[in-house]
């Protein structure tokens, strides 16, 4: 009978943890057996085991060492990498699934391919999820490799998210003139729809290891991952190569920049702006916090005063100010009393 004959734990880098199922593979279309769902803790394993690995083994990696250790931000992404050429396409995506194992619901989430391998693919929630506590992905039989091979009964990976005290913004180094840029990525970070816009309008630039190092609070990381990002960003053709400039030029309609699609309002239009789920805008030009509306709903926004951008976004219930590496709590008063007309960019939860 094909079965999981057992689950170990690899040794794994500092950024990596890997789980290795042993398993009986089968061509695609042949016997399945049930959707069970084991859990993916981690087991003893032998020498021997070690030193001569089954013909069968089937490795998935999950994200940063972090996510086991500490866990992942309400509003992270979870990376999985698979040792073989996965087959994911839009026929199967829907076998990998976000599960709330309180109730076994399954969370909206899009399941992205960042390689033409299929190696890498990143679940990323389209809502935030709630703070410490845990999740599964759940990978299902239909999941197949490019030579097509399966596994023979479902299996499950088992992360949590931060405490909501510990799950705040992460601070974004001043590159030179790069506030403009910092605020932009705040909001993209922060909103589940760009997020996904980003990944899939600019594979393999940086933007999928720039968001996990953010998400699973890796300062060293992120340093790094953020000098990749703004260096490809000032290449496109609207944005400065030096110096500063707008969120604006990041978000350009078209290849110039990201090309987001975000939406254009203009002044007349300010008092019926739709406000929708995952909904974001560009302003013909800035407003204050009082004069938006719906801005209870609001998920982040960008700021512009004397000459310099900062972001607010808005997780857990609490409103954040993210003035480049700075981080600072905003109390919902000071919302109310300010920012007065520099407010460029919105986002809505």
């Amino acid at each position: 009978m094909n079965k999981i004959e057992n689950i170990k734990t690899l040794p794994h880098s500092r950024h990596w943890i890997s789980f290795t199922l042993s398993m009986m593979l089968s061509a695609c279309g042949g016997g399945g057996g049930g959707e069970s769902n084991p859990s993916l803790a981690p087991s003893k394993q032998t020498e021997a085991s070690q030193a001569t690995p089954s013909p069968h083994e089937f490795k998935v990696m999950l994200g940063d060492s972090n996510i086991i250790d500490s866990g992942i931000s309400s509003h992270g992404m979870i990376r999985l990498s698979f040792d073989k050429n996965m087959a994911i396409s839009t026929q199967n995506a829907n076998a990998i699934q976000l599960i709330d194992p309180d109730n076994g619901g399954i969370l909206p989430a899009h399941i992205i391919t960042p390689t033409a391998d299929g190696r890498n693919i990143i679940v990323l929630p389209m809502k935030p999820l709630l703070s410490g506590k845990q999740y599964q992905i759940r990978i299902g039989t239909s999941v197949a490799t490019q030579d097509n091979q399966r596994l023979t009964q479902a299996a499950s990976l088992t992360f949590k998210t931060l405490a909501a005290e510990q799950d705040q913004p992460m601070g974004l180094a001043n590159l030179g003139a790069s506030c403009f840029i910092n605020a932009a990525l705040q909001l993209i970070v922060n909103q589940p729809s760009l997020r996904l816009a980003v990944l899939k309008q600019h594979p393999n630039q940086g933007f999928e290891a720039f968001f996990s190092a953010y998400d699973t609070r890796n300062a060293a990381q992120l340093e790094v991952e953020l000098k990749k990002v703004v260096s490809y960003i000032r290449s496109l053709p609207h944005v400065p190569k030096t110096g500063p400039g707008s969120p604006h030029d990041l978000f350009a309609f078209d290849a110039s920049g990201l090309n987001l699609n975000l939406d254009f309002i203009y002044p007349t239009m300010f008092q019926s702006i739709p406000a929708g789920p995952q909904s974001n805008y560009l302003l013909s030009m800035p407003i204050s916090y009082a004069n938006i509306p719906k801005n209870s709903q609001l998920s982040g926004f960008t700021y512009f005063n004397n000459g310099h951008y900062t972001a607010y976004v808005k997780r857990n219930g609490r409103w954040y100010l993210a003035d480049d590496s700075a981080i600072a709590e905003a109390r919902p008063q000071g919302l109310t009393a300010g920012p007065t007309s520099g407010i460029d960019t919105l986002s809505y939860q």
